[in-house]
């Protein structure tokens, strides 16, 4: 029984050590017991396995202590590339909605366009203001001033 356990421990074990356990196994021949050989490489080995076992938990551990460092700044990224999407979004409605006054002097079409722009963004949240107010102080091709505020 033991002498299949021997040779079955023989096969798993990785081809690097099997040399050194050949060597072993000649050296105890005559001096130790299958018994006694087997009892000591299962000593060996176990104390191998406690190790790696060891290392595993241990970077289980680091991990469970990065990961939520990691995580949060994931997100803090992700929360700033969303800042200047929206900043990037309302400048470019003011934009337009000041080329359209400019062109039409018509407030009703900038504030359509300035919506259709900013149809991503909550409405009650965005407010504005446009400089010169009335289309009868102002005529076609007047600068005008359209500023946005996102709260």
């Amino acid at each position: 029984m033991w002498e299949k356990l021997v040779k079955r421990i023989k096969k798993i074990y990785s081809l690097n050590n099997l040399n050194s356990l050949k060597y072993e196994t000649k050296r105890l021949k005559g001096s130790l017991t299958t018994k006694k050989f087997l009892k000591r490489f299962l000593r060996k080995f176990l104390r191998k396995n406690a190790f790696y076992s060891f290392q595993n938990g241990q970077a289980t551990l680091e991990f469970a202590l990065v990961i939520p460092v990691v995580i949060m700044v994931i997100l803090a990224v992700s929360q700033f590339g969303y800042i200047v999407y929206v900043e990037n979004l309302i400048q470019q409605a003011s934009r337009e909605g000041a080329r359209v006054i400019s062109t039409t002097n018509s407030n009703e079409k900038a504030y359509h366009t300035i919506g259709i722009l900013c149809s991503n963004l909550n409405k009650e949240s965005l407010d504005t203001f446009v400089f010169p107010q009335s289309p009868s102080s102002r005529n076609v091709g007047d600068l005008v001033t359209v500023q946005l505020t996102y709260r």
